[in-house]
């Protein structure tokens, strides 16, 4: 089992997120501790951790983000099984044990457990609708199809983000988080789960997520400016992919969900990548029409937004105040 923690400038929180992992029930670990270049006591953590425990394997990178550290990660695993834990987050004790449990009874390939979005003082808060619209995952085993309606229909932020979750190790094979892109989760997010015969889910909450002040999310504008572009992007590539391996649902799905994702970035509207994606919309929504995919609510959908966009932004900001 190999534990991946990537870290920058995170002196603040990371003992606590070691912690967690080290006094885990379950107890054959790697823990990998990855420093991404940072200015801070980061590093001399790592190191006073290594030293008393011989499961940790600390590494010191130039700066280089999240993909490629959680790359260098998977590079460097050696487990059958693969965690991601953000550094300023930290789980239960006994996580790591009922997620294994759970794979090996299942005969999955991966598990989700539920979460809880905490503030600094580890006091539980709401969440952001937009992406979590229900309280909590269920026990249950699901596989390609039940992955996607669980995410679409209100649960996109717990199946999207690679925390929260144990791995196969194999299904990483040759599979990499692309460098540079923000929602670098969503890009690799289909490869994964076609990958997955099943995918088992327990109702424990086993991970606390820190919503901090000064986090990288919440120092982004709410996730609004060009950047968050890729993440339309990756939700196109995603419906083309299963256009070519025939997921009608999860061709709707996908392209029902891009007029919103653009909506929210509709003061990048005369940005380049905003009009090529635009233009990459109407050449997937085409092909999907061509194969006959879609029902004639979703073609009005996509008339709406693509020739009155104004308009449909308008109703969205209605829609969100209710």
């Amino acid at each position: 089992m190999s534990v991946i923690i990537p870290a920058y400038n995170s002196e603040k929180y990371i003992s606590k997120c070691i912690k967690s992992i080290v006094n885990q029930t379950y107890k054959n670990l790697q823990i990998i501790l990855i420093n991404d270049g940072s200015t801070d006591n980061t590093l001399k953590i790592f190191n006073d951790f290594a030293a008393k425990d011989r499961r940790i394997c600390v590494f010191s990178n130039k700066n280089q983000g999240i993909a490629a550290t959680r790359n260098f990660g998977l590079q460097k695993a050696k487990g059958e099984y693969i965690v991601f834990i953000d550094s300023d987050d930290y789980v239960a004790s006994n996580a790591i044990e009922l997620l294994v449990n759970s794979i090996m009874e299942e005969k999955s390939d991966m598990v989700i457990c539920n979460s809880m979005l905490i503030d600094t003082y580890g006091h539980p808060k709401e969440r952001d609708s937009r992406n979590y619209k229900k309280k909590f995952l269920h026990s249950n085993v699901w596989n390609e199809e039940t992955f996607w309606d669980h995410l679409y229909n209100g649960f996109w932020g717990e199946c999207t983000v690679p925390w929260g979750k144990l791995y196969k190790a194999t299904i990483f094979d040759k599979l990499r988080y692309p460098n540079g892109r923000t929602n670098e989760d969503d890009f690799i997010l289909y490869n994964l789960i076609h990958r997955c015969n099943e995918i088992s889910v327990i109702d424990d909450i086993l991970y606390y997520h820190m919503d901090r002040v000064d986090s990288i999310t919440n120092n982004n504008n709410n996730g609004i400016g060009e950047k968050f572009l890729d993440g339309v992007e990756a939700v196109l590539i995603r419906s083309e992919k299963a256009l070519i391996n025939n997921q009608d649902y999860l061709v709707r799905y996908s392209l029902n969900a891009v007029p919103t994702l653009m909506v929210i970035q509709f003061q990048c509207r005369k940005v380049r990548k905003y009009r090529e994606l635009k233009k990459l919309y109407r050449d997937v929504f085409m092909k999907a029409k061509q194969k006959k995919v879609l029902s004639k609510r979703e073609k009005l959908s996509f008339a709406c937004f693509y020739y009155f966009q104004g308009v449909y932004n308008c109703i969205y900001k209605v829609y969100r105040k209710l």
